[in-house]
């Protein structure tokens, strides 16, 4: 049986895309909170296939406890459906930002992608996405472009055709988001997780990875007037400038995310 898994930050719908497929999770909002706390799952049918839906709580919180319990449950959504043999699509879940990549959400993906003993097809959902930002996800360049930059970030497969955007609709109007997210779905191949480390995150590392990464996008627009968005701008030479700043950064060096690459062939760090 293939396993649906959805991961991304406190907030950013996931219970809610889950609940399209036919599940029922806990999907309202909390101020204090995110609703899921613990790793749930329910077994329906998707496009005439039986899978099992998984839902997981976000990585990034405000505590060291609630995050080594949230870091806990993901590592478990990770190895649910392997214990039965199943494969799966695993969709990470992004809440738009008018275009804007957050260091948080690049954060968790990095995290749950290390925690996989291999490189696995992976999927991107912009969820939320304001009606008047939409078409910045219709531009196969950008798209491309970052695809290609959450690739070398985190090690995971992401590919142009593997990210769509959802238009953010009131709750009454949310079934109309199915038939695309169906669609979506079945165009993913679902691949075997045979191993998986034990997730491991903190505040301060999460603190040190948003500064970092916000500065080097600070130093970007800086030095080359342009802001790092969806469509993503420049060409070939600005994307290598950037890696190249990334690269040069001692957090990067020491860290868990050393294993970041450069564009244009340039070495990993290691």
């Amino acid at each position: 049986m293939d396993n649906i898994l959805l991961v991304g930050n406190t907030g950013v719908g996931k219970s809610t895309i889950l609940n399209l497929f036919g599940a029922s999770f806990a999907a309202d909002f909390s101020l204090i909170d995110g609703l899921t706390t613990k790793t749930d799952y329910v077994e329906v049918k998707v496009n005439g296939k039986q899978v099992r839906l998984i839902d997981a709580p976000g990585l990034v919180e405000v505590n060291d406890e609630r995050i080594a319990e949230n870091a806990k449950e993901l590592t478990e959504a990770l190895t649910i459906g392997g214990k039965s043999g199943g494969k799966y699509k695993l969709v990470f879940v992004y809440q738009s930002n008018g275009g804007r990549l957050l260091a948080e959400d690049v954060y968790t993906t990095a995290k749950v992608c290390k925690a996989i003993n291999h490189c696995l097809d992976v999927g991107l959902i912009f969820n939320k996405t304001d009606e008047e930002h939409m078409d910045k996800y219709s531009n196969q360049e950008s798209l491309s472009r970052i695809a290609q930059t959450l690739s070398k970030a985190t090690n995971g497969r992401l590919s142009a055709d593997h990210i769509i955007a959802l238009e953010y609709r009131k709750t009454s109007e949310r079934h109309t988001l199915k038939p695309k997210l169906l669609e979506y779905i079945h165009k993913l191949c679902p691949d075997v997780i045979n191993e998986v480390k034990p997730i491991h995150a903190s505040v301060k590392e999460i603190s040190a990875f948003v500064k970092w990464m916000n500065t080097v996008l600070t130093v970007l627009a800086a030095t080359t007037g342009v802001v790092l968005t969806l469509p993503l701008p420049g060409g070939a030479v600005l994307w290598k400038e950037f890696w190249t700043l990334l690269g040069s950064n001692d957090f990067v060096k020491n860290s868990h995310f050393g294993s970041l690459l450069s564009l244009g062939g340039t070495k990993a760090i290691q």
